[in-house]
């Protein structure tokens, strides 16, 4: 559930419109864990109204214009995404500019790899003893860490939300957010267009 694309959707909005709060200097970073998800979101919406917090407030959820399955990815491809927020928002507004898309229309998610499968429980074994079961598995019978690593590359997606579902051209899309960090920190820095048609 947690990586459903109605969650992420919902989650990328509420990030970037509390990440364009703090920008703008309608949110204090320090009061941020002073609120309620509710309390904030009534905050914003008296000193940041915002398309994305009327879209959160009315269930009008972005919509996937791009996903691409973590199988599809090799090694740390694309971690960028889920690691630093600050190249992310660059991107964004970057290609929400080439696109003629309004701030806060566009928006990247490839959620951080957690440990899914993280435990430490008893079990029963059928000869009377009591096992450990942790991280690392049960020997003979659970391949956790496998498990794990299969459950996560099957349940993890790379996607691009839009407003209103725009058409991205898939190929130079994905040819981008495969380049790493710095090389794409690069390409900002030379005011480089981000897709190439």
């Amino acid at each position: 559930v947690y990586w459903h694309h109605a969650v992420r959707s919902a989650t990328v909005m509420y990030m970037r419109l509390v990440s364009d709060a703090l920008d703008a200097g309608s949110l204090d970073a320090g009061s941020l864990a002073g609120f309620t998800d509710e309390a904030l979101l009534a905050r914003l919406e008296r000193d940041h109204p915002s398309p994305l917090l009327y879209g959160l407030r009315t269930r009008r959820l972005h919509k996937r214009s791009f996903e691409c399955p973590a199988a599809q990815l090799s090694g740390d491809e694309c971690e960028w995404i889920a690691e630093d927020r600050v190249l992310v928002a660059r991107v964004q507004q970057a290609l929400e500019r080439e696109m003629g898309l309004a701030p806060g229309d566009l928006l990247l998610d490839y959620p951080a790899k957690t440990q899914m499968l993280g435990l430490d429980m008893p079990v029963l074994r059928r000869d009377g003893t009591v096992v450990r079961l942790r991280a690392g598995g049960l020997r003979g019978a659970i391949d956790l860490p496998k498990l794990s690593e299969e459950l996560y590359r099957s349940a993890r997606w790379l996607r691009v939300f839009t407003a209103n579902r725009t058409k991205i051209p898939p190929e130079p899309l994905l040819k981008l957010l495969r380049k790493p960090a710095a090389e794409v920190r690069g390409m900002l820095d030379r005011g480089s267009r981000m897709i190439a048609e």
